[in-house]
């Protein structure tokens, strides 16, 4: 016979060789003594945690001819006939493969018949949340109502794929991952038993490595110790299964914290030339930053970190440096960086850019630091300033740039042939003027340096540039200081606000209408600017507004679009006017139900106040309708209505007109077209 694998040979056959599974092995184990077995039992956790040797132990125990203390005996003819397979009372099959509704089909027509030698036909369906949903339902009838004779054990690792009406009918289980010391202690006795010499240290990194799943475990082991005949070591245990020491995990640490983009690239080389998987390795990275984080936020960390004591101070050595914000935001990145690799397709380019990128991105000054920021002697000096008495325009606005950006002030000179207040640029100036050149040498620096421009919120902020000069100073001004003009000083004088001013918005004189007979220039009115203050919006009622009544109403409508959008949708359909200091909100006969919700409701406070603000002469608003409103109005005061004759000009097309014969530009009009 060939050689059995290790997981297979070393199956627990009894529950006392189960690892952990405490709370199972116990209650199946007690349902054994006492008889009461039930008829459907699902048992839940991942791979690797024993679902299927229990159930294969508690098949041959419920039909053992003679179990001992809920045990088989595993020597009657009905254990051995389970254990070498020649008993065809239990059954076990694999839901992956055989998912249909004929394989269900099938096994609900054998339940019916009696077992041929055992008390009980016990039914071992592995994977069964891959069932179809036909198979499901073919199954559901008969596990809620088997016959007394039959057991059904379901085993799967995603029971969120079960219908709950499955799960309601059977005794659910759910098994935990293997500790970390009970499957070393377990991994210990399989290699005594097979004369394998192996570190208690490789054992650990065989068990971590296997991630709670003791027959994963017990397949390294067996993968490990086939091909060495020494004893095993924690570097062999790496070396066999392709995963990085923590020797290489720290290098490639330190040079990520460190910004060292040569020792990343070189470390890179080398992972790929040892045929390293870069998810796999991305992934221990990720992991070994979360265990440099568990070392800095925990005083006590050797029972969450499973490393080797030259190991653990290392990383306590690395942590210390480290805030515990860089390590979260390393751990993202990298985990990040796994998707990307997924898809990449040039993974180790993908890799090494990524890793580049963050290590710069760390050095950087705005991203959270790692280990201490940037020494001052890595940004270059500045240049030593020129001295002169009177500070220029450009060094004012360089007083505005951060300290930490060395700025390098340019130095205007006197051109031969330009008047004294003629701006220098580098249009009227060649570069090869040798005045320019003298200047140079003689200032000790260039004349048109870069300088960066001011922050984005002083750009439209108007910079004093001569204040804090004494007067001497500015009367007599350097040799290399250009002389401002009237106008350069009378526009770069401080306003009293340092505030930015718009441009006022072109307004039409506040008549209703341009009357033919006007003359148009006089209707037409551009205020001008007000550079000393800002008009503040008003906060409380100003009844002294002179904007036409229509205007108003559009300015409120306008407004009402930011705040109440579907009431200003509604108002766009009504009419208004005034009456007695009452304004009144005029909606069609049609509307009646939206005009009797609108007053009971608390935005019409809120239309109440705007009007009231905006519109003068009046002290209350009421709502009404048209019909009502025809019938209200007299004569004289009809004409007053806010709807427009038909066939009368709006007061805008007016405005345009009067506009166009005051500037000469043309407007085509519809008539005229």
């Amino acid at each position: 016979m060939g050689h059995m694998a290790l997981y297979r040979q070393f199956r627990p056959v009894t529950f006392d060789e189960i690892v952990e599974q405490k709370h199972a092995v116990a209650a199946l184990r007690q349902s054994v003594i006492t008889g009461q077995i039930g008829h459907a039992y699902l048992f839940c956790g991942t791979r690797g945690t024993g679902k299927t040797s229990i159930a294969k132990i508690f098949s041959r125990a419920i039909n053992c001819l003679s179990p001992r203390n809920g045990n088989p005996c595993n020597e009657c003819e009905i254990c051995r006939g389970i254990l070498d397979n020649t008993l065809m009372d239990v059954i076990e099959m694999d839901a992956a493969s055989n998912n249909s509704v004929d394989n269900i089909r099938r096994i609900c027509d054998e339940v019916m018949f009696l077992p041929s030698r055992a008390k009980y036909k016990v039914y071992i369906i592995d994977e069964v949340h891959m069932l179809s949903g036909g198979a499901f339902n073919a199954l559901l009838k008969t596990l809620e109502e088997p016959p007394a004779h039959a057991v059904f054990i379901l085993a799967t690792t995603e029971p969120h794929r079960i219908p709950a009406t499955i799960i309601s009918r059977c005794q659910r289980y759910d098994f935990r991952r293997i500790p970390t010391e009970s499957m070393v202690l377990r991994l210990q006795e399989i290699a005594d038993a097979q004369q394998t010499v192996i570190d208690h240290d490789a054992l650990v990194t065989i068990s971590n490595l296997s991630d709670g799943a003791l027959r994963d475990a017990i397949s390294l082991l067996d993968q490990v110790s086939t091909g060495i005949l020494r004893r095993i070591t924690r570097d062999d245990v790496l070396r066999i299964t392709g995963v990085v020491d923590d020797a290489f995990l720290y290098a490639m640490a330190s040079a990520l914290l460190t910004g060292d983009a040569p020792g990343i690239v070189t470390l890179t080389e080398q992972l790929v030339m040892d045929g390293r998987d870069m998810i796999r390795f991305t992934l221990d990275l990720a992991h070994y930053f979360r265990d440099l984080m568990v070392i800095r936020v925990t005083p006590d960390p050797e029972n969450l970190v499973q490393a080797t004591s030259d190991s653990m101070a290392r990383m306590q050595e690395l942590a210390g440096r480290i805030p515990a914000e860089s390590l979260v935001f390393a751990i993202t990145r990298l985990s990040g960086l796994v998707s990307e690799l997924k898809w990449s397709p040039d993974m180790r380019t993908s890799f090494e850019i990524a890793l580049l990128s963050f290590s710069a991105g760390q050095r950087a000054a705005g991203i959270p630091g790692m280990l201490s920021e940037i020494p001052a002697a890595a940004s270059a000096p500045a240049k030593a300033p020129v001295e002169a008495p009177a500070r220029t325009q450009v060094e004012a606005a360089a007083a505005v740039i951060p300290d930490k950006v060395p700025v390098e002030v340019p130095v205007e000179v006197p051109v031969e042939g330009l008047p004294a207040n003629q701006e220098i640029n580098f249009h009227n100036v060649p570069s090869t003027s040798p005045d320019v050149k003298k200047a140079d040498e003689s200032a000790g620096t260039r004349s048109r340096a870069y300088m960066p421009p001011p922050p984005f919120e002083d750009m439209f902020r108007a910079v004093p540039v001569r204040s804090g000069i004494p007067s001497q100073e500015a009367a007599s001004p350097s040799p290399l200081t250009r002389q401002l003009s009237p106008m350069e000083e009378t526009l770069q004088a401080p306003p009293e606000e340092d505030t930015y001013l718009p441009p006022p918005p072109f307004e039409i004189s506040s008549q209703d209408s341009v009357s033919p007979e006007a003359n148009p220039l006089e209707a037409v009115s551009v205020p001008l600017p007000d550079t000393r203050e800002i008009p503040a919006e008003p906060e409380a009622a100003d009844n002294s507004r002179t904007l036409p009544l229509e205007e108003s109403w559009a300015l409120l409508l306008h407004k009402w679009e930011d705040t109440i959008f579907s009431d200003s949708l509604q108002l766009k359909k009504a009419g208004f006017y005034i009456k007695s200091h009452v304004f009144y909100i005029v909606f069609p006969d049609s509307m009646q139900g939206y005009a009797n919700s609108l007053t009971g409701r608390a935005d019409y406070k809120k239309i109440s106040k705007d009007i009231l603000t905006v519109i003068s002469g009046i002290s209350s608003v009421e709502v009404q309708m048209e019909s009502v409103r025809d019938m209200l109005l007299n004569p004289e005061d009809k004409s007053q209505k806010s709807e427009k004759k038909a066939g009368a000009q709006p007061d805008w097309v007016a405005q345009m007109l009067a506009f166009s014969e005051a500037t000469g530009i043309p407007v085509e009009t519809l008539d005229n077209l």
